[in-house]
């Protein structure tokens, strides 16, 4: 029995560069092409071996369609790393966010200069990203921040 394209070329998908980001939505496209669009124009900038992955998965799909046991399995695994890597994006933003909101905290204050304030966030990230996670508010770590800086300066 002939190795399923869509296990055969799983580890190239599941890359982490952008040519295997965008196989990833040609997979899901296959899987739900309402739900996961592709633009198909990238098609002419792939190399021979991402085209000949594209290909021989379509045509495998064509074949056997949600059939194959292979292509569930790794549009499962897709979808799965998809809404980790948008969860993660969307924590990302939201620390920023909050990172800015302690930053205009300090600076309203007006008891550090700028300078003083971009130093201490950075002495202290680690210590940041806890609050952050822990569910403190900005201002309130401003504050903490404000005085764990002055008593390690």
């Amino acid at each position: 029995m002939n190795t399923s394209p869509f296990l055969q070329y799983r580890d190239m998908v599941m890359g982490h560069y952008s040519t295997a980001k965008w196989l990833r939505s040609f997979v899901m496209s296959l899987w739900n092409g309402g739900g996961y669009k592709i633009g198909l124009s990238q098609l002419g900038s792939i190399d021979e071996a991402h085209f000949n992955a594209a290909m021989a998965m379509l045509r495998q799909y064509r074949e056997q369609g949600e059939n194959d046991r292979e292509f569930m399995t790794l549009a499962e695994d897709i979808r799965v790393r998809m809404g980790e890597e948008q969860a993660a994006e969307e924590r990302e933003q939201a620390f920023s966010d909050w990172q800015r909101d302690l930053r205009y905290h300090l600076n309203r204050q007006g008891r550090m200069r700028p300078g003083e304030i971009a130093q201490a966030v950075e002495d202290h990230y680690g210590w940041l990203e806890s609050k952050f996670d822990a569910g403190h508010s900005a201002e309130a770590t401003g504050d903490a921040l404000e005085a764990r800086a002055r008593e390690a300066g």
